[in-house]
């Protein structure tokens, strides 16, 4: 299961006037007390307005450590001791996730941050118990594909089919059943509006979008929905939505170099079915697609199926990934045409033009140019059974 953690912290000084002040915005105070001997306490967290990471120190008088400042809105903040936060993860005995919020805010610890017990932070509340309702589901899963890769290297299809049967059906309920119920649990909470981010972003193939998500966003509370955290979600909700209207549309046309020299137009390939394959060279996922590609180009090429490879690199300037690209290319085989986004992205940004929100994301068109569907992940067994409706097995 794909976790995505949101860190939205806004602190600034007392001297800074506050910036889209909501209801649980204002001054805080965090005091945090220690029975075990501790140097500092850090204060992690992301500054959604200006943009950057902040890490605040502070030393330890009598086992005390405080925090002050103001906050626009709540945000997730990471408290930590040991010489510096990232050299763990949030459930490690040296960090405690909490929710900011104005107010004051007390965090009493005895040997570790584990266990310590907080106080002051309603919706610290509600995130906390909304994770305990998650948290069974998440180990299950996790523990399932551990088991389904142990069959996978073993070649042992049935058992890995088996495993993988059943991590889908945990996430069909947890995304359908458990997550939505918590969600409307907490419509009056951010914490709430925190689960309802993570739910969007398993959201791989947008499918959900007018059944499911669409439905627990408009069910936020007026105030929830002034942060600006979830008026992400609108939006991410827009682009989503705008990604599956292509659908039955002409494709954007593009003209580029390919990875020979040669230049190509999309339209060139009129009369042929064209599966856009939207990868990099730093994408794993992608790249794990590639022999699966491969065994369908073999299979349907004579039949009328072409590949576009549009690669988007995503550091250097153009030279550098080109090199990104090219070793790539040669690295995994690959045999069908291949186009670099970077190339004559002034006049046309593939990327942006295809409403590309993550990698891999393949796009089939007909052979009328029109896009029939789009696969987002890695979803070889979803593309396969498109293809065999396509062309036979």
């Amino acid at each position: 299961m794909k976790k995505i953690v949101s860190l939205a912290v806004i602190v600034m000084t007392a001297k800074t006037p506050l910036l889209a002040q909501t209801k649980w915005g204002g001054a805080f105070t965090v005091k945090v007390s220690m029975e075990a001997a501790q140097d500092s306490i850090g204060l992690f967290y992301y500054d959604m307005l200006q943009k950057k990471q902040v890490s605040e120190r502070r030393q330890l008088q009598h086992g005390v450590a405080v925090f002050e400042g103001s906050i626009g809105e709540p945000v997730i903040a990471t408290i930590y001791t040991g010489p510096g936060f990232g050299k763990g993860s949030d459930g490690q005995e040296n960090s405690l996730r909490i929710y900011l919020q104005a107010g004051n805010i007390s965090v009493k610890g005895k040997q570790t941050l584990k266990d310590a017990v907080l106080t002051g932070s309603a919706i610290t509340d509600d995130f906390a118990a909304s994770e305990v309702a998650i948290s069974p589901y998440r180990k299950q899963i996790a523990a399932l594909s551990a088991e389904a890769n142990k069959y996978r290297e073993q070649k042992d299809s049935l058992q890995q089919a088996a495993a993988d049967k059943m991590i889908d059906s945990l996430n069909t309920r947890l995304k359908l059943e458990v997550m939505p119920a918590i969600i409307k649990k907490y419509r009056n909470s951010p914490a709430g509006a925190y689960q309802l981010n993570n739910l969007l972003y398993n959201n791989y193939r947008g499918e959900m979008d007018t059944t499911v998500i669409i439905p627990l966003y408009n069910q936020l509370s007026p105030e929830v929905r002034e942060l600006s955290t979830v008026k992400f979600i609108d939006n991410r909700i827009n682009r989503i939505r705008k990604a599956y209207q292509m659908t039955g549309k002409t494709a954007p046309d593009f003209t580029r170099m390919d990875i020979n020299g040669k230049q190509i137009q999309l339209s060139d390939f009129r009369g042929k079915y064209i599966l856009i394959d939207f990868w990099g060279s730093w994408c794993h996922p992608c790249r794990k697609s590639h022999p699966h590609l491969k065994a369908l180009y073999a299979k349907y090429k004579e039949k009328g199926l072409e590949i576009i490879g549009v690669d988007q690199e995503l550091q250097g300037d153009i030279l550098a990934m080109k090199k990104k690209w090219e070793q790539a290319v040669n690295e995994d085989g690959l045999t069908w045409v291949q186009v670099l986004n970077a190339e004559g992205i002034k006049d046309f940004d593939i990327v942006q033009g295809y409403a590309i929100e993550a990698f891999p994301t393949k796009i089939l068109l007909d052979k009328e140019g029109h896009v029939i569907d789009r696969f987002v992940g890695d979803s070889p067994d979803v593309i396969d059974a498109k293809l065999e409706q396509l062309f036979g097995k």
